[in-house]
């Protein structure tokens, strides 16, 4: 994804590892995910290229993480955002 804002309502948990949805990696360039819940991001590879900005949208605070799996499902990463504005 390039470039845009998306936001999101309530918690959300995205697999987007191989096995589950087909894609290789994840990359974002440039984009800024806009919570209003927890969200999970699960994926076999992931870069951010030019930054990833997280802000709340409700005012409350929520959490971002990406958990990064090796082909043979065992998690090698686990980047978490902290729960605070």
């Amino acid at each position: 994804m390039n470039g845009s804002t998306v936001a999101r309502s309530g918690d959300v948990v995205v697999d987007a590892r191989s096995q589950a949805s087909a894609c290789a990696g994840v990359a974002l360039q440039q984009m800024t995910q806009s919570l209003g819940g927890d969200l999970t991001l699960l994926v076999g590879k992931f870069d951010a290229i030019n930054g990833l900005n997280v802000v709340w949208h409700d005012g409350a605070a929520h959490s971002l993480t990406i958990k990064v799996e090796e082909a043979s499902g065992s998690t090698n990463n686990n980047l978490l955002s902290p729960r605070t504005q």
